[in-house]
């Protein structure tokens, strides 16, 4: 375990501190009603890491590498795009908004298969940028990927009290009120790019969403009070997650156990809320 725990030495706080910053965004994401939105932000990093690798390995075929860094600029470029067309159909008056949302998805989706298709050596690249393995980062990419992550992690928690009125303007006003992509890059894309390209696409919108979904079901607390406890499942359950899947499982895919380690957090959070009302009531009627 000590040897285990030597090797990720790194990994474990790159994903403590991805995770919770995921769903600090989630929890503003979803109170904007950007859910699908996001998705297509997080297939579009997909498509785009897929994209620059294509074009890596056409300029040198020889240097390339399944977790590339090549593929940042990509990943988060068609993020950025992604992000600037879903706006747009967000606020077409005509058609299901959830519907042409959807679409872009599915289309997007459609797009990195048939790149995969066309392109076999882009199988492995593929597998890790949608299903995911955190197992697979090296240690250099940890450490880089922490030190930019801390960073972003302090400007987020000093403008947090600006996220959180925006968050209510957007959920309050509707369409008349919309945080525009360019003004919100970090927040809306740079972080689900970088977790999509490193962490996979699948394992970036469960910890985006799950957290904030199910401690959403708890009417005890405030807007505040739980934006915090995202972030705190995340912090805590996914380095516990990993750790489990390393040791208990050890050769297994890292992704599936993480979301549910993160399901497993989060409705033990919901349980405690239960537990403790439960308690309180009692004694009031005592």
């Amino acid at each position: 375990m000590i040897d285990i725990l030597a090797l990720y030495l790194w990994t474990f706080p790159f994903l403590a501190l991805m995770t919770a910053l995921l769903a600090f965004c989630g929890a503003h994401l979803a109170t904007r009603g950007r859910t699908v939105q996001t998705l297509s932000i997080a297939q579009g990093a997909e498509l785009g890491s897929l994209a620059f690798m294509i074009f890596s390995i056409s300029m040198d075929p020889e240097s390339i590498e399944p977790n590339s860094w090549r593929g940042i600029p990509g990943a988060v470029g068609f993020a950025f795009l992604a992000g600037l067309l879903a706006e747009k159909l967000s606020i077409v008056k005509v058609g299901s908004r959830s519907t042409l949302l959807f679409t872009l998805w599915i289309v997007l989706s459609a797009s990195s298969l048939m790149l995969v298709a066309l392109h076999p050596a882009l199988e492995s690249h593929f597998s890790r940028v949608t299903i995911g393995d955190v197992a697979t980062l090296s240690r250099s990419d940890s450490q880089i990927l922490s030190l930019a992550l801390f960073v972003f992690g302090i400007y987020l928690f000093l403008r947090r009290s600006h996220y959180l009125h925006q968050s209510f303007a957007d959920a309050i006003l509707g369409s008349r009120f919309r945080s525009s992509i360019p003004n919100n890059s970090l927040f809306l894309v740079i972080l689900p790019a970088l977790s999509t390209w490193s962490l996979g696409f699948m394992y970036t919108c469960a910890a985006l969403f799950i957290p904030t979904t199910i401690l959403s079901l708890s009417s005890r607390v405030g807007a505040r009070l739980h934006i915090f406890r995202c972030c705190f499942v995340g912090l805590v359950a996914a380095p516990l997650s990993l750790l489990v899947a390393l040791v208990l499982l050890p050769g297994q895919p890292t992704a599936p156990i993480l979301v549910l380690g993160l399901l497993l957090a989060a409705g033990l959070v919901l349980f405690s809320d239960s537990l403790l009302l439960r308690i309180s009531s009692r004694k009031i009627k005592g």
